[in-house]
């Protein structure tokens, strides 16, 4: 169960950050892109999707439910405020015009998602002790079978344990492949915010810029009306 929650919160990450819904949310925004506002919709689904698929295992702890309703709840925002986006698009507003009025906090989002990795690592470490204590209790079985000499035993209890050891390796191994890939999905989401930022300070340059041309226009049309009048 638990391997099954990590391999799904992996995939959120994956529909909701750099390339996913955000993503193409906020392109969408910059550049009115419809590839980029059907993408963002699509992702938004299929993560709704993955939360239904995650709770479907069961055994949910209550940080689990109150982060999984959060994540939830900021997908059903993103989904929201793209299809606002698009309207304001229609009606001709500028990309800051349309970013100001459908801009989201992030921290929410990503706040659960950090709650509900740190309580699945919590989750796979309680599991890899059971483990651990099971290999104990092997080496323990295989002690009292030595001492009576039972060879057929002793085979089959050292298959056990080598069972069980292989098993609590393969846990080792995928929990530090999961925290591999969600630190590059981390840093993905780093890169992308700060992309973003960059890109803000650029269109407000832009405005700026455009404000600037206009007053100028305005200014010279102005000198040259009294020019003509006097």
């Amino acid at each position: 169960v638990v391997q099954g929650k990590q391999r799904h919160v992996m995939k959120i990450r994956a529909l909701m950050g750099y390339g996913g819904a955000i993503h193409n949310f906020k392109n969408y925004v910059l550049r009115g892109e419809t590839k980029n506002l059907d993408t963002s919709l699509v992702k938004a689904r299929q993560t709704i999707a993955t939360i239904d698929a995650y709770r479907s295992l069961g055994q949910l702890q209550e940080i689990e439910k109150s982060s999984l309703q959060r994540i939830r709840e900021m997908v059903v925002a993103y989904s929201d405020a793209a299809l606002r986006a698009r309207e304001l698009r229609v009606q001709g507003k500028s990309a800051t015009e349309v970013d100001d009025q459908v801009r989201i906090d992030d921290a929410p989002y990503l706040a659960a998602m950090s709650a509900l990795s740190d309580e699945l690592e919590r989750l796979t470490a309680l599991k890899s002790a059971v483990v651990s204590q099971q290999v104990s209790n092997a080496t323990l079985l295989l002690s009292a079978i030595a001492t009576i000499g039972g060879l057929f035993f002793i085979a089959f209890g050292v298959s056990l344990k080598r069972g069980i050891e292989s098993t609590n390796q393969a846990l080792q191994v995928e929990n530090l492949e999961r925290r591999q890939v969600e630190e590059e999905l981390k840093q993905s989401e780093r890169t992308l915010q700060e992309a973003e930022s960059l890109r803000d300070h650029f269109v407000e340059m832009a405005f700026s810029a455009q404000e600037e041309e206009r007053r100028r226009i305005a200014r010279e049309l102005h000198d040259e009306a009294g020019q003509a009048l006097s």
